[in-house]
This record gives structure tokens, C-alpha cells and sequence, in this order.
């Protein structure tokens, strides 16, 4: 039942006004995802609770290439999406075996079955902000990269800074095994060390 209050609220004419408020302030496309097979890309693998790292361990031994996001927090490293990494897939790649492995509950696909890629740059922006988020003090002012946590709907979903406007934040977020793209207002951010939290009005 809550799932599809978000997902009437993400949906809904509120989420688009967001999204073209976005683009004025920003200049950032909005993200559609794309089905795997079109292009090379990176696709998003569901895991199993806190077994992100098993996970990525077995799809390594098959010769994958992964991705798993982790930030600084609580005095540990923790996946950035807990639950989540990302798969690098291209056109020919045999991926049915990935839902075989150990620890992965499921390759993400669109409605005709097929891999759902993430937009192009996400996944390169995190790779190459990665250490900044490792470390155990993040900068003073908002950067891309930046770990936040963007409330939906009363509930927190984990989120990271794509780019900063004069007024606004782009933020992406995966919500319902999709990669999302949110606007917020900087007076918005409330700004707390390891992991800001944004808050988002639907």
C-alpha cells in the first residue's frame, strides 16, 4: 500500500512539475531509462539485505564487471543503495546467469524483459566521486557526488548530489528499482555530516 502511495505521488503531475523545474534551473535532461541491448550501459542488480558485497564477489568470479557504491557512515563503509549494485552490460552480454547468483534476488528489466540501463554519466559520476565518499569528512559546501538522503512520501531514500544550481540540487535516487532524478531548493538541504538529508515537497 505505501509502495503505491510513492509511486502515485513520484507519477503524478507533482513529480513532473519537478522535473521541468529541474531542467530550468539546472539544464539536466530528465533520465528514461533504456533497455538493455540498445547500447552498452550500466544495469542495476537487486540484492539480497546486506548482501551486496556477496553478491558482487559472485558475479566477479563470472567475469562481470560491477560496481558497488559505498560512502562513510556510522563510522563504517555501507553501500550507497543498500540493496543495489551496478552491472556493466554490453549489447551480446549472456546476462541470465546473474539471477543465479549467490545473493542476487534480481537483474532489473523493463515491461518487454529486457535489462534496464541506467542513463549515460550516472554511474561514471559516482565512480569518480567515490573516495571523496569513503572519506570519514565530506566537503563543507554541496558537491556532485555528495551522499543525501531525500524524503518520499515521510519515507528517506537514499540519494546523491548529480548537480548544484544556483538555487536548486539535482539529486538521483533509485526508487522502485528505478533511477530517478529529484529537484530540491539549497534551502532545502539540510546539511549533517556523513549524510545530508534533502527534503523533497510532493
Amino acid at each position: 500500500m505505501l509502495a503505491r502511495r510513492i509511486m502515485r505521488r513520484i507519477d503524478g503531475p507533482t513529480m513532473d512539475g519537478i522535473h521541468a523545474q529541474a531542467q530550468q534551473d539546472v539544464g539536466q535532461p530528465d533520465f528514461d531509462p533504456t533497455p538493455g541491448g540498445s547500447r552498452p550501459g550500466w544495469a542495476v542488480v537487486e540484492t539480497y539485505s546486506r548482501d551486496e558485497q556477496k553478491a558482487e564477489l559472485g558475479l566477479r568470479e563470472q567475469h562481470f564487471q560491477t560496481f558497488l557504491p559505498q560512502l562513510w557512515k556510522h563510522e563504517k563503509l555501507r553501500a550507497l543503495y543498500p540493496g543495489y549494485l551496478f552491472l556493466w552490460l554490453e549489447p551480446d552480454t549472456q546476462w541470465r546467469p546473474v539471477g543465479y547468483t549467490a545473493g542476487v534476488v534480481k537483474l532489473l528489466k523493463t515491461a518487454d524483459g529486457r535489462p534496464q540501463l541506467v542513463p549515460e554519466g550516472v554511474v561514471e559520476l559516482l565512480q569518480s566521486t567515490e573516495a571523496m565518499r569513503r572519506k570519514r569528512v565530506q566537503p563543507a559546501s554541496w558537491t556532485p557526488g555528495m551522499a543525501c538522503s531525500v524524503q518520499l512520501a515521510g519515507i528517506p531514500q537514499e540519494a546523491v548530489v548529480l548537480e548544484v544550481g544556483k538555487h536548486n540540487a539535482i539529486v538521483a535516487t533509485l526508487l522502485m528499482g528505478e533511477m530517478r532524478r529529484l529537484n530540491a531548493r539549497l534551502s532545502q538541504l539540510g546539511s549533517y555530516q556523513f549524510a545530508p538529508r534533502i527534503r523533497v515537497r510532493l
